[in-house]
């Protein structure tokens, strides 16, 4: 008796372990790479939430990773304790420098825009 619910007991905990993961979403967020106040730590800063990347060793020899960065990074969040007392702790599959393309507006702003040129961009001219 004991020894069938020995084995139901493993069995469940070896399909559940696959099922967890699988329910783990990946996410994509987009922010600037900051320094973390203990040393070594690196985050993500979004306009809402800072995450810390658990795997920054991945990235640090690449050029663009610096702080101030705007980077956008593909990854999972994960429960798990650190030693860094900020951010929601993520795992990074991937991450590039992103450059925000500014709006229409400010493309434009340079030079005084004619009728026809605003109305080829669909802008409202100032007047």
């Amino acid at each position: 008796m004991i020894r069938k619910l020995i084995v139901i007991v493993i069995a469940l905990a070896l399909f559940a372990v696959p099922a967890s993961a699988a329910l783990t979403k990946q996410i994509t967020v987009r922010g600037k790479l900051q320094k973390t106040v203990e040393a070594g730590g690196w985050l993500i800063v979004t306009e809402k939430q800072k995450y810390l990347i658990l795997n920054s060793q991945k990235f640090k020899n690449e050029e663009w990773f610096k702080e101030g960065t705007e980077v956008e990074a593909t990854g999972v969040t994960k429960k798990v304790m650190t030693i860094y007392m900020e951010g929601t702790p993520f795992d990074v599959r991937s991450m590039r420098p992103f450059k925000r393309s500014g709006s229409r507006r400010k493309r434009y702003a340079k030079k005084p825009l004619t009728r026809a040129e605003a109305r080829k961009h669909k802008l409202k001219l100032e007047l």
